[in-house]
């Protein structure tokens, strides 16, 4: 999906996310490399596949909160030659509960002071 199609504008981001897979119970951990009201990438080793239903655990910065968000994976990207594409999994937000919602907006909000000189975030393709 273009950036033009995007109603949530992402930002850069690089806190920790636990993932757990509701059925089974897999846990996975890796980087959130950028975050919208709507979503977000999860750098991870072994990216679980399209349509994972998942439960995502943020440790939001520069807000130090912690939040829960269900979820599902829309998109994956495989390991990559190239570093400019990590390996991960984009994951949409299921309905998000307000308080969390005001979490995440202050969580972008304030990452958005803290780096107001980096270009707007577009997604890359290999």
């Amino acid at each position: 999906m273009g950036a033009e199609n995007r109603k949530h504008e992402r930002i850069r981001t690089g806190f920790l996310v636990r993932v757990t897979v509701p059925i089974g119970g897999d846990i996975h951990e890796g980087t959130c490399l950028n975050l919208s009201e709507t979503g977000l990438f999860v750098q991870m080793l072994d990216p679980l596949p399209k349509g994972t239903e998942v439960n995502i655990e943020l440790h939001l910065k520069p807000v130090d909160r912690v939040v829960h968000v269900d979820g599902v994976v829309i998109w994956t990207r495989p390991k990559m030659p190239d570093p400019r594409f990590p390996a991960g999994a984009g994951m949409k937000f299921d309905l998000v509960p307000t308080d969390v919602l005001v979490l995440i907006r202050e969580s972008i909000a304030e990452q958005k002071k803290r780096l107001p000189d980096l270009p707007p975030f577009r997604k890359q393709e290999p």
